[in-house]
């Protein structure tokens, strides 16, 4: 319907009428709040002035006290006297935290030790203790306090610091309430400011940046000052206006609907949009700042918090698409780029050859000089095997001792020749006196065949034609020498196993509670005695490929739960594939009555679909068992069975141990990790710790069970918890003689090859 022109012209003249005269008795009101206003907005920034000054000095003053302390402690004396000056500082200070630091160790503590982890103060006391100068910045406690750090290096002197932190609290915001009359308070980044504001009190926040030497974010400056004044000189003009109250608030009414919506619905919607693309997967969504000054910064704020979730998924999924340990492809990002290989090379009628290549007698290396000794020789072939590949191929580990090349438009020539020149290159690797030697094999697509998976099984079966001919070669698949036999030799064997039950034993590694080291349980592992020195990793795959894997799992449970006088409360762990769930022979192996049993779910195989899964792990819970995801941390498959599944313990992998005090990626992914276990009722066991730092790095990080060599090796039933693992640390720091450092890894062109060892 359309208005009529009068109603277009006297309306909005009427209005204007209204007004005007609203605007002639509002004047004075407007002048004198605006006065008071200015009055207001000058004692808000004198505040931020003086509160920066009185910071000032107080970091001065901070460093003063930290040179002074740096100079005077007894460094050579006992850490008695060098905690009486710590503590003398401190209470005459009023400091929160006053540590002095020697090579690395925390001699003495005062105040509260978490502030020495907080990030900011790790990174202060770090590039003091690298540069030896004195550095200063600002650090934000978890329940959002301000705290000024100061770390000072001694004088001429390496690997000595002190620390020290003052709390920006009522004291040091006094100097400037009583100045301006006003009430101070500073929000932290991320905290929700708490309500401050009464009757007769008018609140202004600034956006105010701490300086420092070291990075500080921006806090909010709240400035509460008496408005008393204000209310009295408005009470009288308000009064007099009060009959058009209703006609204003109406224009008002309608003017904030537009401003709100121009100002700050468009801009929420847009916000709102933003995060619904941001759950959708979406990593590049970015608003444009608009409307008001809040929402521009809150606009910015989700920028900032999109890049670094975009740059902490991409991170996440390059560590899901990698082997933690190497730093290669994994088993899962293999197998796609295979896949991909295939259907490319297909499409474009091309070739690539696949070569799989499996370090010889790698368990003697294991168990002469330990994993992290291992590990590192797996780290140096990782290296090496990055030098002899291109920029197109792919280099990855599947798993164990086991690696594989995808050699993009390469034939069988070119692809053995590259495999002999990744054979030689490990070969330089001189492992404690040990030669790391190994065996390949090669296969080629579309001559051999036009399937991923039957290729790998054709260079794999290559492979175990090359370790037949006395390793330390590499095989070319050749459908002469291989018309089924080969699978056919390793079924025979594995039957030969199954129908000799001394050549399969159970071992039992213990599994303690962290914090008082309590023995809680034990892991069931298979070994395996007069097979060539074959580890039990190669068994179990040897058996999936004959189609007998379900047959040596169920028979390694059957050994497992036949050891007798398991100690009472203590329970047993046995490790069982994902799709042994469905398995008859598997789930025949187990006992009705499941309690003291935890079952160890691997990766090795897809899981269930999900309501079938449900079901299964439904009925064995209701058996009294318990579950657990084994190898967390190892791939993206794991994160996704610890959500499928709500597992009971949450096993942590090796290789996301290895390493952890350093990576702040891993620490990010355990904390993770913890977090989640804690809020479903779940533990958390690390698997291979071999050193008290590391155990130390996971009790810090709130795992509650760990596993490995440093509590004990797998034996025969049932072997103690390691007496050196349960005694306090200065005892085993003088009773026991430091480990050898183990040989480096060394390659006759040092330059060609970092050593890594």
């Amino acid at each position: 319907m359309t208005t009529p022109l009068r109603s277009q012209t006297l309306v909005p003249f009427a209005l204007g009428l209204v007004v005007l005269v609203m605007a002639l008795g509002l004047g004075a009101v407007l002048t004198v709040r605006a006065a008071l206003d200015s009055e207001l907005e000058a004692r808000a920034d004198s505040a931020g002035e003086l509160l920066e000054a009185e910071v000032n000095d107080a970091r001065q003053e901070l460093s003063e006290d930290g040179r002074r302390l740096a100079a005077s402690v007894p460094w050579d004396g006992t850490n008695a006297r060098v905690g009486e000056d710590i503590v003398a500082l401190g209470a005459d200070r009023g400091l929160a935290h006053v540590s002095a630091v020697q090579d690395g160790r925390v001699r003495a503590v005062d105040g509260s030790p978490a502030v020495a982890r907080l990030g900011p103060a790790r990174d202060a006391l770090r590039r003091t203790l690298r540069s030896g100068r004195a550095t200063r910045t600002t650090a934000v406690t978890a329940r959002g306090g301000v705290l000024l750090v100061s770390a000072t290096a001694r004088p001429r002197a390496r690997g000595q610091a002190v620390l020290l932190a003052r709390p920006v609290d009522r004291r040091l915001l006094s100097g400037a309430e009583r100045a301006l009359g006003v009430l101070l308070l500073l929000d932290a980044p991320g905290r929700p400011a708490q309500p401050l504001q009464a009757d007769g009190t008018r609140t202004l926040t600034r956006r105010w940046a701490l300086s420092s030497s070291g990075p500080a974010g921006a806090l909010s400056l709240r400035v509460t000052v008496s408005t008393a004044a204000l209310t009295r000189a408005t009470r009288a003009a308000l009064l007099t206006t009060a009959g058009a109250a209703m006609i204003v608030l109406t224009l008002l009414i309608g003017l904030l609907r537009l401003l709100l919506t121009r100002a700050v619905l468009r801009p929420l919607g847009r916000l709102e949009r933003g995060l619904e693309e941001m759950r959708k997967g979406e990593r590049d969504v970015r608003l444009a700042p608009a409307g008001a000054r809040e929402l521009r910064t809150l606009a910015e704020g989700f920028n900032d918090m999109a890049a670094v979730v975009g740059a902490q998924q991409g991170r996440l999924e390059a560590l899901a698409a990698t082997d933690p340990l190497t730093g290669l492809a994994n088993h899962r990002s293999f197998h796609e780029a295979l896949a991909e290989a295939t259907d490319e090379a297909g499409w474009r009628e091309q070739q690539f050859a696949l070569v799989l290549i499996d370090l010889d007698h790698f368990k003697v290396v294991n168990d002469t000089h330990g994993h992290p000794f291992g590990d590192e020789v797996l780290r140096g072939v990782a290296e090496r095997l990055g030098q002899v590949v291109r920029q197109d191929d792919v280099a990855a580990r599947l798993g164990g001792e086991e690696f594989a090349l995808l050699l993009m438009g390469a034939g069988a020539e070119e692809g053995t020749a590259v495999a002999e020149r990744a054979r030689a290159s490990i070969s330089s690797i001189a492992a404690g006196g040990i030669d790391v030697d190994s065996s390949a094999g090669v296969a080629v697509f579309p001559d051999d065949a036009q399937d991923g998976e039957r290729l790998l099984d054709l260079a794999d079966a290559a492979l175990y034609r090359a370790k037949n001919e006395g390793r330390r070669r590499t095989c070319r698949f050749d459908l002469r020498h291989w018309d089924g036999s080969s699978i056919a030799e390793q079924r025979a064997e594995l039957r030969a196993l199954l129908a000799a039950p001394e050549q399969l034993t159970a071992a039992f590694q213990p599994i303690v509670r962290l914090r008082d080291r309590r023995l809680v349980g034990y892991e069931a592992l298979s070994r395996f005695s007069g097979h060539d020195g074959r580890g039990p990793a190669e068994w179990f795959a040897m058996a999936r490929r004959c189609g007998l894997g379900r047959q040596l799992e169920a028979a390694a449970i059957e050994r497992a739960l036949a050891a007798p006088g398991r100690p009472a409360g203590v329970y047993l762990a046995i490790n069982l594939d994902p799709s042994d769930l469905n398995a008859r022979t598997a789930m025949a192996a187990l006992p009705q009555d499941l309690t003291g049993i935890v079952l160890e779910l691997t990766e090795h195989e897809s899981v269930l679909g999900e309501e079938a899964l449900q079901a299964r792990l439904a009925e064995l819970r209701g058996r009294g068992a318990r579950i657990a995801v084994d190898d967390t941390g190892a791939g993206y498959a794991g994160l996704q069975q610890i959500v499928e599944i709500r597992p009971d313990v949450i096993k942590l992998d090796r290789g996301l141990i290895t390493g952890l005090g350093t990576d702040s990626g891993r620490r990010a992914l355990v904390e993770s990790l913890v977090g989640f276990a804690d809020r479903v009722g779940a533990e958390v066991c690390a698997e291979g710790v071999e050193t008290r730092e590391e155990l130390e790095v996971v009790l810090g990080l709130g795992v509650t069970l760990g596993q490995g060599y440093l509590f004990g090796r797998p034996a025969p039933p049932w072997p103690a918890v390691d007496p050196a693992a349960v005694k306090p640390r200065a005892t085993v720091a003088e009773a026991e003689p430091k480990a050898p450092v183990p040989p480096a890894l060394r390659d006759p062109d040092p330059r060609r090859i970092p050593n890594r060892l």
